[in-house]
Order: C-alpha cells, then sequence, then structure tokens
C-alpha cells in the first residue's frame, strides 16, 4: 500500500471510529518463548523438591531423581516475571509467594500455580525502581521482605512494619538475605544484619551500636551471604571482605579487614558455601580457596567436580550448583552428576540486534564475529578484516538472494563479494578529525556505501576511493541517512545552534534539502526509513503519533490512545503497508487498519526492557531484550508478505519445491544428489534432520505443530507451511 493509499484510507478510518483501535494480542499459547538461565538466586527447600529461584523463572529440582522436572515462566505459569529473586511458601496456607527483581512482591491465587496476585507494600512507600532481593516468614508467621528499601515485615492485619535508615539505623538501606534457624530465628543481611526473632527486631552486632562505626557492624555496600552450619554457627561475609562467625554459644569471631585475624578479602560473588560436613568454603577475590577447618582457614586446591560451578548451595549430603545454563549435583565421593537444563534457549550465543536482509529474512548477531539468519537457521561466521577483527557495526546485503554483504567496523570498510573475495576499505587516520564511525550507514540500490563520522561527516567510496560529501559545523550532528530515489541519500541534522536541516547528497548533488514551509521537525525524534526511497518517518512526542514525509505528501498516523510517556524508539520498520515500533516495555503492529499491541500485560514478553523487535516476510514477530539477558519471544502474525499463504515460499522456490505447501502430514522434494537436510521452526531451532537420496525425498511432518518451517538442503532452501 503506497503512503497516498494509506492516507486516504487512515483519513476515512479516522472518520468512523474518531481514536486508533487496539486489538487484543494472542494468547501464550501462541508464543514460542526462550530464555537462557545465568544464575540462582536463591531455593527454598521442600520436603520433595527444591524450588529454584532463577532469572530465568522458577527450576524444580526433584530429590529423589535429582533432576529438573519442571520449569515455570511467564509463559507455561504465568509469571509476572522471569526475573524470580526469591520463592517461599507460607508455613500454614502452604502459599507460595515469589520475590521479583522488576516488579515486586506475588502470592499464589487458589491451588493452581498459574495465577498470582501482588502483595502491595505500604502505600507511603516510593515503589518506583523497587528490586526485591529476598524472602522470609518468621516465627510468628510473618511475610519479611527484603529490598532496596530495607526491611519489611507484614503484620496479620496486612498492616508493614518498614526498617530503614530512618526507623533502625542510619546504615540500614538494603536487605539481600536472608536465613530461617530451625527454630524460627530469622537473620536479614543487608547494609548491617538484622535478627527477627519472637516478634522482635533487633540489629545482630559484634560491637555495639553506640560506637557509631560501619565498620564495626561489619559493613556491606551491595551484598551479603549468609550461611548456618549444622552446629548452630552463623557465617555473615561482606562484600568487602568481612568475615564473622557468630557461634551457637552467642560468641563472634571477626576476620578479614579491618582486622588482623585473616589477611584475605573473601568475594561475596566468589563460590562461598558449606560442605557435607558443616564446614565453610571461601572463595577470595584472587581466585584462591580456603576451608575452615579446626578453628582456622586452610587454603585448598578446589576439586574439580566443584571448581566450574557457581551458586553453589548444600541440600543433604550433596552439593548443587550452576554452570552454562544447567544444573549439577555432587555427591559425597566428588561425583558430578548432570541434573538437566535450567533454560530453554536453543541457541549456543547470545542473539541481539536484529536486521533485516532484501528478502525480509531476520538477522540477528550472533555472539562474537558471527551473524545468524534466523528465519532459516543459516549461521554465517564473518571475515577477519585487515586489522584483525570480525566485529562489524553494520551489516548491509546488497542483491539478492544477499551473497554480496558490506560490512563497517570502526576504521575499515570490507566488501565481501559473493561471501568468497574479500576487499578491505581502510580508512586512514588523517582523512578525518574523527577516530571513529557512527551508527550511521546504508549502502544504495546501485552498491555504493554510505557512512558518516564522528556524527559530523558523510563519505561515500566511488572507485574504491573515500570522498567526503559533507562536513557539518560543530554543534550539528546527522541524526539520519535515508536512502532517496535515483541513488541519492538525504540526510538529517539536528541543530543546537538553530533549527533542524537536511542535505541531499549522490551523483552530482549535495545541496540542502526542503521539506518545505509547512512542516517542521524540530520537535520530532528519531528519523527513520520507510518503505519507499525518499519516505521518512518521525516521532512527534508531544501529539502522541508517528509522521511520514514522502515526495512533499506528510502522513500523520496516531499511536494507541493510551500510548506511555515519550520515550526512545528501539525499533521501527514498515513494510507492505505494516508498521512496527518498539519501545522499551512493549512492540505495537500497525497493518493499516488498526493497532496490535503486545505488551508484559497480554502476552508473556519478558519485564526487561526491549532492545529489538522485528518482523520477517513470513510474518513472524521476533522480541529480544538487553544484551545482558538471553531472551526471545517469537510469535507466528497473519501479516505475510502476500495475502496467499502459498506466496510464504516464492523467495526461495526458485531453488527448491515443496509439495504440498501448505502441509499436513508429510511433504516431498527433489534432490539431485545425497545430501543431509534440516528443518527450522520459525525462531530458528533445527526440529528434524535427516539425509536425503537422489530423487523425490518424503519427509513425515506429522508431529510438528502448525506454522512456518525452513527447509535446508546443502545451499538450497524453502519455506512450507503447515496447517491443519
Amino acid at each position: 500500500m503506497t503512503v497516498l493509499m494509506r492516507t486516504a484510507f487512515l483519513l476515512l478510518f479516522t472518520l468512523l471510529l474518531c481514536q486508533p483501535q487496539l486489538t487484543n494480542a494472542q494468547s501464550a499459547e501462541d508464543w514460542q518463548t526462550y530464555v537462557d538461565v545465568t544464575r540462582i538466586n536463591s531455593h527454598f527447600d521442600l520436603e520433595d523438591r527444591i524450588l529454584l529461584a532463577t532469572d530465568g523463572g522458577i527450576s524444580i529440582y526433584d530429590k529423589a531423581s535429582k533432576q529438573i522436572t519442571e520449569r515455570w515462566t511467564r509463559a507455561t505459569h504465568g509469571l509476572p516475571s522471569n526475573m524470580i529473586e526469591a520463592v517461599v511458601q507460607h508455613p500454614q496456607s502452604q502459599q507460595l509467594i515469589i520475590g521479583t527483581y522488576d516488579l515486586g512482591v506475588f502470592r499464589q491465587v487458589g491451588s493452581e500455580v498459574s495465577d498470582w496476585e501482588p502483595v502491595p507494600l505500604p502505600e507511603n512507600i516510593n515503589t518506583d525502581h523497587l528490586l526485591t532481593y529476598c524472602l522470609a516468614h518468621d516465627d510468628q508467621g510473618r511475610l519479611l521482605v527484603g529490598n532496596n528499601k530495607g526491611l519489611f515485615i507484614q503484620e496479620n492485619n496486612d498492616e508493614w512494619l518498614h526498617f530503614g535508615p530512618n526507623q533502625t539505623n542510619n546504615f540500614l538501606h538494603e536487605v539481600w538475605e536472608m536465613l530461617t534457624t530451625p527454630d524460627g530465628t530469622v537473620y536479614a543481611g543487608g547494609n548491617i544484619t538484622m535478627e527477627i526473632s519472637q516478634g522482635e527486631v533487633n540489629v545482630h552486632t559484634p560491637v555495639p551500636l553506640s560506637s557509631g562505626h560501619s565498620d564495626s557492624l561489619q559493613f556491606s555496600y551491595g551484598d551479603r551471604k549468609l550461611h548456618l552450619t549444622p552446629d548452630g554457627d552463623l557465617w555473615s561475609i561482606s562484600d568487602i571482605g568481612q568475615l564473622t562467625r557468630f557461634t551457637a554459644v552467642g560468641e563472634w569471631e571477626l576476620y578479614g579487614w579491618p582486622f588482623n585475624h585473616l589477611d584475605l578479602v573473601f568475594s561475596v560473588d566468589g563460590n562461598n558455601f558449606l560442605d557435607p560436613e558443616g564446614r565453610l568454603y571461601l572463595q577470595t577475590f584472587n581466585d584462591d580457596y580456603y576451608r575452615f577447618q579446626d578453628g582456622e582457614f586452610m587454603a585448598i586446591e578446589p576439586v574439580a567436580a566443584i571448581s566450574n560451578l557457581e551458586n553453589i548451595f548444600l541440600n543433604g549430603n550433596e552439593l548443587i550448583g550452576y554452570a552454562n545454563d544447567s544444573l549439577y549435583s555432587v555427591d559425597a565421593t566428588n561425583t558430578s552428576s548432570f541434573a538437566g537444563k535450567m533454560g530453554n534457549w536453543p541457541w549456543s550465543e547470545r542473539v541481539t540486534n536484529l536486521f533485516n536482509d532484501l528478502e525480509g529474512n531476520c538477522w540477528a548477531r550472533y555472539g562474537s564475529g558471527q551473524i545468524i539468519n534466523l528465519s532459516q537457521g543459516e549461521i554465517l561466521q564473518l571475515p577477519t578484516n585487515s586489522l584483525g577483527s570480525n566485529y562489524y557495526r553494520d551489516v548491509h546485503f546488497t542483491n539478492s538472494p544477499g551473497e554480496d554483504v558490506w560490512l563497517q567496523s570502526s576504521h575499515v570498510l570490507l566488501h565481501w563479494q559473493d561471501r568468497q573475495e574479500l576487499i578491505d576499505y581502510p580508512f586512514a587516520s588523517g582523512q578525518s578529525s574523527s577516530t571513529s564511525w557512527s551508527r550511521s550507514s546504508l549502502v544504495t540500490e546501485d552498491g555504493t556505501p554510505w557512512f558518516t563520522t564522528d556524527e559530523r561527516e558523510v563519505y561515500t567510496l566511488i572507485g574504491g576511493e573515500w570522498t567526503r560529501q559533507l562536513e557539518l559545523p560543530v554543534n550539528h550532528y546527522i541524526s539520519s541517512l535515508t536512502p532517496f530515489p535515483d541513488n541519492r541519500v538525504l540526510v538529517t541534522v539536528t541543530s543546537f545552534m538553530g533549527p533542524n536541516q537536511a542535505w541531499l547528497l549522490g551523483p552530482g548533488v549535495a545541496e540542502p534539502y526542503s521539506f518545505g514551509d509547512n512542516f517542521n521537525w524540530d520537535n520530532y525524534w528519531s528519523p527513520f526509513q520507510g518503505e519507499e526511497p525518499g519516505s521518512i518517518w518521525f516521532y512527534d512526542h508531544n501529539n502522541n503519533r508517528l509522521v511520514n514525509y514522502y515526495q512533499g505528501i506528510v502522513d500523520e498516523l496516531d499511536l494507541p490512545a493510551d500510548w506511555p510517556e515519550p520515550q526512545l524508539i528501539r525499533s521501527f520498520r514498515e513494510k507492505d503497508g505494516n508498521i512496527l515500533v518498539a519501545i522499551d516495555r512493549l512492540v505495537a503492529i500497525h497493518d493499516g487498519t488498526e493497532w496490535t499491541v503486545y505488551d508484559h500485560d497480554n502476552a508473556p514478553i519478558e519485564t526487561s526492557p526491549i532492545s529489538a523487535a522485528n518482523l520477517d516476510a513470513d510474518g513472524v514477530l521476533r522480541i529480544t531484550h538487553s544484551t545482558i539477558r538471553r531472551a526471545m519471544e517469537v510469535l507466528q502474525t497473519d501479516l505475510v508478505s502476500s495475502t496467499e499463504e502459498t506466496a510464504i515460499t516464492t523467495r526461495l522456490q526458485k531453488t527448491i519445491k515443496v509439495f504440498p505447501n501448505p502441509a499436513s502430514n508429510w511433504i516431498i522434494f527433489p534432490s539431485k544428489q545425497i545430501s543431509d537436510y534440516q528443518i527450522y521452526n520459525s525462531a530458528g531451532k533445527m526440529v528434524s534432520s535427516g539425509t536425503a537420496g537422489i530423487g523425490n525425498v518424503r519427509v513425515d511432518v506429522a508431529s510438528l505443530t502448525p506454522g512456518v518451517y525452513h527447509l535446508r538442503l546443502g545451499r538450497r532452501a524453502a519455506s512450507f507451511l503447515v496447517k491443519r
């Protein structure tokens, strides 16, 4: 649909309905969700199993089989967040309560682990940026919550007691860990340690509070670990290397800086745990290991079974620990056993920076020096340039079927012709006053690359030589490069010394460009490239709308009425009349008629910030999150590039034919030689593979769930639809 057609349609639609419509997102069952687990935050011990609170949901460890038997996530059990810091069970009602890193505390509703309701804190507490760290119940049955506001205790009448710097001690701001003793006493480890027993709350300190010294209080700045030995000794480790032992007979022993008993600095983030004999193992900041034995610390070499594990804790006579998204148990003979995967991340690397090739396939940066075609499953190892690097800021596919690639790094441009011949174009020092490339780059239809340096200069490569096309004065910054007809480039410029500007560059032209007297984009954000050359979209944050400029025509598209406060647009894509917009917490797609919004409330999307969203030519929506997390949500929408379902394969049928399509129970495809084949789902996960002989090959697909799949046979590929 052209911009003019869409403008007329939107005008009619607005007159009829007055405001943009918001459709409901698909149910959780329609989504494929993937999340990696990078750490165990805490655990809760039940009679027959252990609940593991992780940054990828809750994993259930069965004590009898010594295996992970269940995984609870937002998608599977309706968890409010996958970032679970703590889970406990109410001693009387057996109700589960979870503490999330980003959304607060929630309790189980009813008997099924699928419905949760929030546990509100006092109304006078500012819950902005509230981070929950730990939970416990004291000997009175009261719920204790530790977070970045201090310690909260919920009374039976649902009123709260708050212990923070204004109520308890100037040093207490946060509580990170809680430990419950057999008699019901709870120790809350924060900046200082609190003791909760028989309804009383006291500071647990080796010296009188009147001393007023944070060092004497065994102070922590950002973390603390607590351990209780079978003999009743309480160990406390602070993040500045201090270590105390409060013995079962009520005596204090102090170790580490600034005390002289032990000249060691322990790491609260390293491995520190009790072994089956109740001895404390500690890791120093230098990665040395010590064990407390016979009243003193002894240097040891950790056994191989635990040397690679993290987040180790004691369960009876076994140690349990985490490594590489997996759980392991170590028995008394130091034999390690695999207990299962904790997450369901199907790839071996992190997936970031989603982008499309000319055919609409979704690609992503894949670990270091690789990119992955998520639409078809291909992994491409990027070549090393003349500077010895294979990291590139931008990747451009410049012809069909994407065999010609331009790669941009900080100081070199690499032309990877037919993915075989490499031609380096280094950017020599002295060509510009800048020291690195900016993120603005594109390749026009004639294969000419354009790049900016220092956000103030535009260069193009002509005949193998760099040519500077534009140099801006100080306090002027390039905000976007947009392809224009006839292999020209439109440069939008943000100015801090006057109105915004635009320049049109290309063969034989380098001149200012005017959008017209009636188009003022000084207050607009984020210029984005439209589908047609010369089409530019802006975010009008003052009026909650998108504004398009194309060939002198201005087109306005209102965002949904409940759009959040103005914020950075993470992803924007216009294709076949569909518009995708992603911001921090939601993704919205306009199909030319109405908006569909996917957010935390109506879809199993991670609560961590969205880093990118992408809609490929098959209508598959993919959402990734901040680069420190391995998390992705995938949804098959009905927004394919053609109105006919069988047209899904038109991009690839030039090389391989699949019949029938759509398929139900089997597919047939021709093979000219003996070759291995693979079938991938829309998330890029291989779901079937085998060896094809010569002739027509029949493959059973009856076990595949309905959706789009991708067949690869050597270098050939095809997409097909499973439908029942």
